[in-house]
């Protein structure tokens, strides 16, 4: 369970069989890349996938995302953008919980995975802190997927976590150290950091400083990745290049955000939008306090969306009595237009009922449209005091599907146990 305190609402991210965007299938081979990516072959006449022409005889009637032309042979997304790209791994002592090592091993290499590695192409950085920060392996150890994907579980299969938190110090020695020519760096490719940490930071002012200074002089974007149980949003806030440069460890979107702006530069490539439903709980049992921290949560949730067409979308429900759809999707709703439902339309109840969480799952479920491609996101604004959550039932309701899940909390009165496990 990733806990994040936000100010006075805590988020708690969980994901279920989660397929972020609609390619999938994505170029994973250096330039020139082989053709085995397509689909269908369309060999011959008893190929049933294939259809005929006079003209142009057999060809395929599907490509996959990136392959176009007649036989799916002509690559529309081999890199246009190379990269050096950092890991900065928290490894102190609020780093040491149960999972959390695993998962960021699991992050880097599935992140290594999908790109191609060497000189000319994406070369990758591993660097631990706590009290002091300690270098992996620097941007030109490795020139193949092979041996980094070997390096990163070697180092993470002996990681001990302790020390304190000293992100400013790392961000420093990332600038100095590490994009710089002697140690593999480029000046005409692009810059990423990523900082998988908690946020929980021994000098928050100076870490502050630091991100912007390796900022502003390398001109790396820097993102922040929840890690851990408990997690300080400020933190990671501060220390990202933008607001929207923080992603939880268990869901892809910060892979593909660099995907998107190096590997995929064509149409076809693109991703699509999320289908979003706000899901309030109005039980009696919230205080008004409290339900006024879920209204504002939602209002955040809102304001940092982008509702523009081809992007994502909205709709509002809640749950007291029973599950109460507010509005739909596809009705062209932008921001000002939900604030305003939303502060009129979703009021506490005088009664509660306690419900099971995969029954307001499956109700929301009926509102997505599988065939559309779009990621189907349910966010549960609740104190979950009235629900009953099984997480193998969810399980069975999702059944496979696209779905994430994300429980947002007030606060301390909140039932973190029920807030999804």
């Amino acid at each position: 369970m990733d806990i994040l305190t936000l100010d006075c609402f805590i988020l708690v991210v969980v994901s279920l069989y989660v397929s972020i965007w609609s390619e999938q299938r994505i170029v994973r081979e250096k330039r020139g890349a082989a053709l085995n990516n397509c689909y269908h072959k369309c060999a011959n006449k008893n190929d049933k996938l294939c259809h005929y022409d006079e003209d142009i005889g057999y060809f395929c009637l599907h490509c996959d995302h990136g392959w176009k032309g007649n036989h799916c042979d002509e690559d529309v997304c081999t890199p246009h953008k190379d990269a050096d790209i950092v890991f900065l791994v928290d490894t102190s002592w609020s780093a040491n919980t149960v999972g959390n090592v695993k998962s960021t091993k699991l992050y880097i290499q599935d992140f290594i995975s999908h790109f191609p590695i060497g000189p000319d192409h994406f070369q990758f950085s591993l660097v631990t802190f706590a009290f002091e920060q300690q270098v992996v392996f620097y941007l030109n150890s490795h020139m193949d997927n092979a041996s980094m994907l070997q390096a990163v579980e070697d180092a993470m299969e002996s990681i001990t976590c302790e020390g304190s938190t000293m992100v400013d110090k790392a961000l420093d020695f990332v600038a100095s150290e590490i994009f710089v020519e002697g140690n593999g760096a480029r000046n005409e490719v692009e810059r990423y950091v990523f900082v998988l940490t908690d946020g929980l930071f021994s000098k928050p002012l100076q870490s502050r400083k630091s991100a912007y200074l390796l900022h502003t002089q390398t001109k790396a974007q820097i993102y922040a990745i929840a890690t851990g149980n408990v997690i300080q949003p400020k933190g990671l806030l501060d220390i990202s290049s933008s607001n929207r440069h923080v992603y939880p460890i268990g869901m892809q979107d910060s892979i593909q955000t660099v995907l998107k702006q190096t590997m995929f530069g064509c149409e076809g490539c693109k991703r699509k939008g999320s289908d979003i439903t706000l899901l309030f709980d109005t039980s009696s049992e919230i205080s008004i306090e409290d339900f006024d921290t879920l209204l504002k949560a939602g209002e955040f949730v809102i304001s940092n969306t982008d509702l523009s067409d081809g992007n994502s979308d909205i709709r509002i429900a809640t749950f007291g009595e029973d599950y109460i759809p507010i509005t739909r999707f596809r009705e062209n709703r932008q921001q000002g237009n939900l604030m305003q439902i939303l502060n009129t339309a979703v009021h506490r109840t005088s009664e509660t009922k306690h419900l099971n969480a995969s029954y307001l799952v499956h109700e929301t479920m009926k509102y997505f449209d599988d065939s559309s491609g779009r990621r189907n996101v349910i966010i549960f604004f609740t104190e979950a005091l009235n629900l009953h959550v099984d997480i193998d039932a969810i399980k069975k309701v999702v059944n496979g599907r696209n779905v994430v899940l994300v429980a947002v909390g007030p606060g301390l009165n909140s039932n973190y146990d029920g807030l999804f496990g």
